[in-house]
């Protein structure tokens, strides 16, 4: 088969044309020669054909054959001469590829940056597999909008596959380019202090470039949970590129296939943000190899009208003679190039020889081939700069390639010339991955793995006390050094900085690779606790602590057993499964009495109380615990935050008592705890608590007000996971207050985010919120349909409370139905059911329907 990177051939044909004396023709085998490699690969001739090419202009006689050669492309195929003369010849610029066809694309593109001008976000994914031309396309059209539209602004960058485990990557490497770096410096006026210093968590390079109003932003608190980092990391960037203001603002991400989850996850967060917002988001990526999670991603843009798929055809035999008669092909060797490719654009040559990583064999030794022929001194930067990718800069390509710091310059500016490198901001990228991947692969096992422990010892010095931000690219490199120990343990702490975020796939990946490194229990445990926030994987990460506890206790480590079983009772509080958060609790108290450590006597507390009073148990059992779980973080001095969580469910306990003036108090004292403990979340929800404990002790103003200020903080802090909390609560307000419509519309707002979450007990009590609504309204058909679904989807789950209270909210419709016999048989039910509570306020309300029913059949 003919490979069309196989330069020998072009050097005989071009002695073969000279030697028949075709000058002209055997100079054009040579343009074409060099088209195609500045083209596909950004590489120049072998230096023995530039000699050929020379005595051929020249005249002077040529070394070798005196016989013309006999070149065979495939049977029964023979060179043809195009009969073109020399002049006029067009050929393709240096690093450019001819545009055929596509034109329904473009007009796809075009299309939907109009809809965006409109005010509207739009997303356009472009889907193919590899080679059929997305990149392409995308610059065709991107290069068209420059020329003709001034106030789109364009942002691009892209995702790789070595930095799927590293949280927010792609737009850190946006973040990091001149464009941005320029912007950053002018919006003093434009972004907020708070977003700034996450900005620069995100990008510490962007500390080079003169910080807005003069200050380096301030350090936020350290002690946030996962979702308030990761959603204050998501408005950060949100604020960002919405302060580029363009109209519209055009994102191109490529190779979106390969994107990280946080990634993802504010993908669909800013298309959310900027709903009615000029946004234009372009996606390249590969239908074959898209991850579940970016599966869902683009079901959920479908469902809302926001996703335009460009799903690109291969070429015809038409499009494909169009660019191979571009780049200077033969025309007797279209229709079988055409066949062997299957119309992939830019692989239109046979893949034969496919080495494993998916690298032509021909094209790699091309490759290599080019790299040899570069300057000797260049080699060990070259090197080093393949190992380090994709963050390649100056400092580390030093330590790494053994050079000072003037060769790494003096290499760097040749590489830069011969176009394998490229700049970006302080960092370097390959024109071509390929190059990198290439170089990598020809490296001894020893060569690669001295580079690779250069690079992880580069990155400690350079970054210090910092190393946390860096343990991704340390594990990486520490596990290709053959350094299993440091490996490990830098997998460990990428996996907890991971969770930190709530960034759980790439929390998981880590744990994985620091157990398959060296396994311990605490590794263990944290795959277990990374697993819990997937969804689907409880039973999974269950058995992981599970295994983790065992291991603790064949160590006769007393406290690792404890730890693990009060992550495992932990876990069962989502699902409300009392009788296991009580099993795994009181499996390690007695340990914990052995143990002088008041945290994890606190824990225990807190586990046992909240477990009693959500599953049915002694409110006052319960309260104990909380009580005791508090009054030893007061006495032994802790900075804990077990005194926050076991203030609030204790306010919690306090309204299903109906004890709503010390439900008050307790909410105002986890609000201030929040405060002292800067959890964000927490004072929100503590917020939200007390403003519908207000509302039950009958203080509407107050409890308005107060759900006001839950509903600015979490706007501030960008705590989309609250805000379902937050509506429940404003439509509760409303109801009370009359406001019927408005009331309906914050429960449907609520329930429509709940479901995102997979909140099934918390969607339950919405529906049965919405038939009070009707009810309310007089509309007893419709509330009757809406608590029956609200009292069936409650009625598997251990939440006893809410089942009861639904109950009495559907006795009262079916009380106003006139069906005395089902109501009288509902409240026998439930009086039964509140006889061994202390649900006073239940009681009282059941009591009042009891009353009321003997009224009515009196």
């Amino acid at each position: 088969a003919h490979d069309p990177y196989h330069e020998p051939l072009y050097q005989q044909l071009m002695i073969g044309h000279a030697q028949l004396g075709q000058r002209s023709e055997a100079l054009r085998q040579y343009d074409r020669l060099q088209a195609l490699f500045a083209t596909e690969l950004a590489l120049s001739p072998l230096p023995e054909t530039e000699e050929i090419r020379r005595l051929i202009a020249a005249g002077q006689p040529l070394p070798g054959a005196t016989q013309p050669p006999q070149v065979g492309l495939a049977s029964g195929t023979s060179v043809v001469n195009s009969g073109v003369s020399d002049q006029g010849a067009d050929l393709p610029n240096r690093g450019s590829q001819p545009f055929i066809g596509r034109v329904t694309e473009l007009a796809t593109l075009t299309a939907a940056l109009q809809q965006s001008q409109q005010g509207h976000s739009r997303v356009v994914l472009l889907s193919g597999e590899l080679g059929m031309g997305k990149s392409t396309l995308w610059q065709q059209w991107s290069s068209q909008l420059a020329r003709r539209d001034s106030t789109a602004i364009v942002l691009a960058s892209r995702c790789l596959n070595t930095t799927q485990s590293l949280p927010f990557e792609p737009m850190r490497r946006l973040l990091g380019t001149v464009r941005c770096r320029e912007q950053w410096a002018r919006m003093a006026d434009q972004l907020q202090p708070i977003w700034q210093a996450e900005l620069l968590r995100l990008a510490p390079t962007l500390r080079a470039v003169a910080a807005p109003q003069g200050d380096q932003p301030p350090v936020l608190p350290t002690a946030l949970s996962p979702n308030e980092e990761r959603g204050l990391i998501a408005e950060a960037l949100t604020q960002f590129v919405r302060a580029f203001q363009g109209n519209p603002l055009v994102l191109f991400l490529d190779d979106l296939h390969w994107a990280d989850s946080a990634t993802l996850d504010w993908l669909l967060y800013l298309t959310d943000r900027m709903a009615n917002e000029p946004l234009l988001l372009v996606a390249a990526c590969r239908p074959n190899e898209m991850s579940a999670h970016l599966v869902r991603l683009m079901a959920q843009w479908q469902r809302e009208g926001l996703l335009e798929r460009i799903d690109l055809p291969r070429f015809t035999a038409n499009e494909t003679t169009a660019l191979l008669t571009a780049l200077g092909t033969h025309a007797t060797v279209i229709e079988y190039l055409h066949t062997q490719s299957g119309g992939n654009p830019y692989y239109l040559t046979q893949l034969s020889d496919v080495a494993v990583d998916g690298i032509p064999a021909p094209l790699a030794d091309l490759v290599l081939a080019r790299l040899r022929y570069l300057d000797e001194q260049w080699q060990p930067v070259l090197q080093a700069a393949a190992i380090l990718e994709p963050a390649i800069n100056l400092h580390l390509l030093s330590v790494t390639s053994g050079r000072t710091e003037e060769e790494t310059l003096d290499a760097l500016d040749g590489l830069l010339a011969a176009a394998i490198l490229t700049e970006q901001g302080d960092e370097y990228e390959f024109t071509h991955p390929l190059v990198a991947t290439v170089m990598r692969n020809s490296l001894s096992n020893g060569r690669r793995r001295l580079l690779h422990r250069r690079a992880a010892e580069g990155l400690v010095a350079r970054h210090g006390t910092e190393e946390a931000e860096i343990a991704g690219q340390l594990t990486h490199h520490f596990a290709a050094a053959g350094e299993r120990e440091q490996a490990a343990h830098f997998a460990t702490v990428a996996g907890a900085a991971a969770l930190r975020i709530g960034a759980a796939n790439e929390a998981v990946a880590f744990y994985q690779q620091a157990m398959q490194l060296i396994p311990t229990a605490e590794r263990q445990l944290g795959l277990g606790q990374a697993l819990m926030l997937q969804p689907g994987q409880t039973d999974m990460a269950r058995q992981a602590m599970e295994a983790a506890l065992l291991t603790y206790e064949r160590m006769e480590d007393n406290r690792g057993v404890i730890k693990a079983g009060l992550h495992l009772a932990a876990s069962y509080l989502g699902t409300q499964d009392g009788t296991k958060v009580l099993h795994w609790a009181r499996r390690v108290l007695p340990d914990i009495e052995n143990l002088d450590d008041p945290t994890l006597h606190a824990s225990a507390h807190y586990l046992m109380g909240t477990a009693q009073f959500r599953n049915g148990y002694s409110l006052s059992e319960a309260e104990s615990h909380f009580r005791s779980a508090m009054a030893l973080v007061v006495e032994g001095g802790l900075e804990s935050e077990i005194a926050l969580m076991s203030c609030f469910e204790w306010g919690n306990l306090c309204l299903e008592r109906g004890e709503y003036a010390t439900a008050v108090t307790r909410f105002r004292q986890a609000q201030e705890l929040a405060r002292q403990w800067q959890s964000i979340f927490f004072e929100v929800l503590s917020l939200n608590n007390l403003a519908y404990a207000l509302l039950l002790a009958g203080k509407q103003t107050a409890a308005q007000k107060t759900i006001d200020q839950a509903f600015t903080l979490a706007n501030q802090y960008a705590l989309q996971s609250a805000h379902y909390y937050l509506l429940s609560t404003h439509g509760e307000i409303a109801l009370a207050t009359g406001a019927l419509a408005k009331a309906d519309d914050a429960f449907q707002q609520a329930m429509a985010l709940a479901e995102k979450y997979d909140n099934s007990i918390f969607i339950a009590n919405l529906w049965a919120h919405r038939g009070r609504v009707a009810h309310a309204h007089g509309d007893l058909a419709v509330a009757h349909e809406q608590l029956a679904r609200a009292r069936q989807m409650v009625a598997p789950e251990n939440a006893l409370f809410l089942q009861i209270q639904i109950d009495l909210w559907y006795a009262a419709v079916i009380i106003d139905q006139l069906d005395h016999v089902t109501a009288s048989e509902l409240l026998t039910t439930v009086r039964e059911r509140l006889a061994s509570t202390e649900y006073d306020q239940l009681q009282r309300s059941a009591g009042e329907l009891q009353t009321r029913l003997l009224q009515l059949s009196d």
